[in-house]
């Protein structure tokens, strides 16, 4: 995580989420934060569910099905990411590894 989103989220380091589980931080303390959140998904439900607006923003009905998997998609990001931490947090791999944008080639 870097700046701005780390300090929204009241996240200490920059780089806290990397090896630490996202349970163990309090990702709600910024209020501002979560109304942004839910303001934003409304607005994308909005554009989805209202007939009147879906010609506007080119978007389509979508059946129980498709909800289904977006949903399920959508939920299953955290718990990926927590899988590709586990082995740093374990000390399988080494703990200093940072993510792989920053490592440098040799």
């Amino acid at each position: 995580m870097d700046g701005l989103p780390a300090l929204a989220l009241g996240v200490d380091a920059p780089d806290a989420t990397q090896m630490h589980s996202l349970f163990g931080l309090k990702p709600l303390v910024s209020l501002t934060l979560v109304a942004a959140m839910v303001v934003s998904a409304a607005i994308h439900l909005l554009a989805v569910l209202v007939p009147g607006l879906r010609p506007v923003f080119r978007t389509f009905p979508m059946s129980a099905n498709e909800w289904a998997i977006m949903l399920l998609l959508a939920a299953s990001i955290v718990p990926a990411m927590e899988l590709l931490k586990l082995p740093q947090r374990v000390g399988f791999v080494g703990r200093n590894l940072g993510p792989t944008s920053r490592r440098i080639a040799k």
